[in-house]
């Protein structure tokens, strides 16, 4: 039998494989870690709660002994959703890394285990929901154990999942030479030229200058669109106007406002030679304005057991943007 400890209140047994073990609830561990990195990533106490299976006064206990341990609050509590404080963050990150080292070594140590548990990625709703299907595909026949939650959302705020780890990787449209956040590492695919639309209804000289055009409104993404930032980015440091005329949530909706003559319009040339409403728009020359945005695959730098999953994700993109149309090209 092995020690009684129940005796003493700052002592609980853990059956852990069949053995009996003993730690002290005064001292932070990894489930308290797990408990605050959990609310960190859902936002609430509620949601953490459903994710670990806990009631919410079990998950608020733990996260309040990560406090105490460390003597400073790590959430701005009168935010919603919840957020971390500076030093919230810094403990998120290290908590993060520590919690993926034991999945990881977790899953070495499971002999003959396929890799299972959650997924969670991300595509920049500017390349289309749609694109979301070639990764599922390929992750469900190479991963069948994976459980995949895949979410379709602007690049920004993409960006600030992954840095925040509440999603494992993302695909991203980013100005060309970005800087990435600290704590996430990323690749490449393709840089391409953004292209400026008008509908054919509205009479324009072959090519036109930024200033011309900025007496006209534009049909833009809301924010957090690589796109409308940098449009608004380069209106503003020539001093010229940005006139919103309709913040359209899709890509299809805004190409259909954009060909009704209602505005101008960015679109990634991916888009545009499949969208039902490529024949009502035409493409404009702009001397001064020649926008490029790169196509980013972002994750934290310690992907760890998540490589392959990564790895296939990034590949089976690359060759849909690269060798044809990311959404209906019917080609492997």
């Amino acid at each position: 039998m092995g020690t009684q400890l129940t005796s003493c209140p700052d002592w609980r047994l853990r059956l852990l494989r069949g053995h009996e073990v003993a730690y002290d609830r005064s001292v932070m561990n990894l489930f308290d870690l797990e408990a605050f990195a959990s609310v960190v990533e859902t936002g609430s106490v509620v949601a953490a709660s459903a994710r670990l299976h806990l009631s919410q006064s079990a998950v608020t206990r733990r996260i309040q002994n990560v406090e105490s341990e460390l003597n400073t609050p790590l959430l701005r509590r009168d935010l919603r959703p919840l957020q971390p404080t500076k030093a919230g963050l810094e403990i998120y990150e290290h908590a993060r890394r520590v919690l993926s080292s034991m999945n990881d070594l977790k899953s070495a140590f499971a002999e003959g285990a396929e890799l299972s548990g959650e997924f969670r990625f991300g595509i920049t709703r500017e390349l289309g929901d749609l694109t979301l299907t070639y990764p599922i595909d390929r992750l469900q026949s190479e991963y069948p154990h994976l459980k995949l939650q895949a979410i379709a959302e602007w690049s920004n705020e993409l960006l600030k999942r992954v840095h925040l780890r509440q999603i494992d990787v993302a695909v991203a449209l980013l100005p060309e030479e970005s800087f990435l956040p600290e704590h996430v590492a990323g690749e490449v695919i393709t840089t391409d030229p953004i292209l400026v639309i008008a509908s054919k209804k509205l009479s324009f000289k072959k090519t036109c200058t930024l200033k011309e055009l900025s007496v006209h409104p534009w049909i833009v993404n809301p924010p957090g669109c690589g796109g409308r930032e940098l449009l608004r980015g380069t209106l503003s440091g020539s001093r010229l106007p940005f006139k919103i005329g309709v913040e359209a949530y899709g890509v299809e909706l805004k190409l259909a406002l954009v060909a009704k003559g209602l505005g101008l319009g960015l679109v990634h040339p991916k888009i545009l030679p499949t969208s039902p409403f490529r024949k009502e728009v035409r493409v404009i020359s702009v001397s001064d304005f020649r926008p490029r945005l790169s196509t980013w695959v972002l994750h934290s730098p310690q992907a760890g057991r998540l490589s392959g999953p990564i790895a296939s994700l990034r590949e089976t993109l690359k060759r849909r943007l690269l060798n044809g149309n990311p959404r209906w090209s019917s080609k492997a």
